[in-house]
């Protein structure tokens, strides 16, 4: 990952933790609200799925000390089990673009990589339907795994882990198919299925779980101390990125997608003279960086393109 996406995110997060509406839980009652009445843990009753400090072959520790949930913090999993816990969501903003929806945590699984294995899903109406998160389906497009530059691979919720790994998804367009609006409950569903075979192992373990609805920074325009602005944002065809060119140097402009590939990349004596074709992008966030020839006096920005 470039060091500028590691500052542009702290800058992000920071400029935007009071627009945003986040839920954090880490099983210890100490994740940001976990308390709060908008987002809700439903764990089945004398069901698989436990919170607490697990204490078996392979699984020895959480994540965040000391809890997690784990299936069966004590014994191995049993054979025939298909238990979930759910995670339940009140959007505050709705998930229409521009809005930044993202989803995250960590795992680990110990299991028979046959025909044990657990599974992420997600319900845009409060249960009645619901999207495979792992396995995709129709849905691929609209859902990237990997979240602000940062990289993500599609969870592997079956054989052994190895330890930790992080998963974070974006939701993208999701629009298209779902209507989720203001006050709408939203639901992520946490499933672990095992057959009639007993292979003695641990199972699977999650920690440190994460929901972020929240818009852009200054969605309507970005402007930086650098002077550099942009707009209109969100953009559909033509983006303007305005700066004051102080000491006329010859300038870069590259652009980058959400996973931090670089999409295009201009010099402003030739191809850009602050206007940018942007109808041929994907709908969805991009970063520009602006940089003179020795690669110094870097500013950063963010647009959304939207397609009306």
């Amino acid at each position: 990952m470039k060091p500028f996406f590691l500052s542009f995110l702290v800058a992000l997060i920071s400029n935007g933790l009071s627009a945003q509406n986040y839920y954090e839980i880490s099983f210890e009652g100490t994740g940001l609200y976990e308390s709060d009445t908008r987002h809700e843990l439903v764990v089945e009753p004398n069901g698989l799925w436990q919170v607490g400090s697990p204490d078996k072959t392979v699984f020895t520790e959480a994540f965040t000390l000391p809890n997690a949930i784990v299936t069966d913090t004590a014994n191995s999993y049993p054979i025939n089990a298909n238990s979930s816990f759910m995670i339940k969501h009140v959007a505050d903003l709705g998930f229409a673009m521009p809005n930044f929806v993202s989803f995250s945590g960590v795992y680990r699984v110990d299991s028979d990589s046959l025909s044990d294995y657990g599974m992420i899903e997600f319900s845009p109406d409060n249960g009645t339907t619901w999207v495979d998160l792992v396995d995709q389906g129709q849905y691929d497009a609209m859902i990237h795994w990997g979240n602000m530059g940062i990289e993500s691979q599609v969870p592997v919720l079956t054989g052994n882990s190895n330890g930790w790994k992080n998963f974070s998804v974006l939701f993208l367009q999701l629009e298209l198919f779902f209507s989720i609006e203001v006050g709408d409950t939203v639901l992520f569903k946490f499933s672990f299925i095992s057959d009639a075979i007993d292979n003695n192992r641990d199972g699977l373990m999650f920690d440190s779980l994460r929901i972020e609805d929240t818009p852009p920074v200054n969605v309507i325009e970005q402007e930086l101390e650098s002077s550099l602005r942009i707009y209109p944002n969100p953009a559909n065809s033509i983006l303007t990125i305005d700066y004051s060119n102080v000491e006329d140097d010859e300038l870069t402009i590259e652009i980058y997608n959400h996973l931090g590939v670089k999409v295009e990349k201009l010099q402003q004596n030739e191809q850009w003279n602050k206007k940018v074709d942007v109808s041929h992008y994907a709908n969805g966030f991009y970063y520009i960086v602006l940089s003179n020839c020795q690669g110094n006096n870097r500013q950063s920005g963010v647009f959304v393109k939207q397609t009306n």
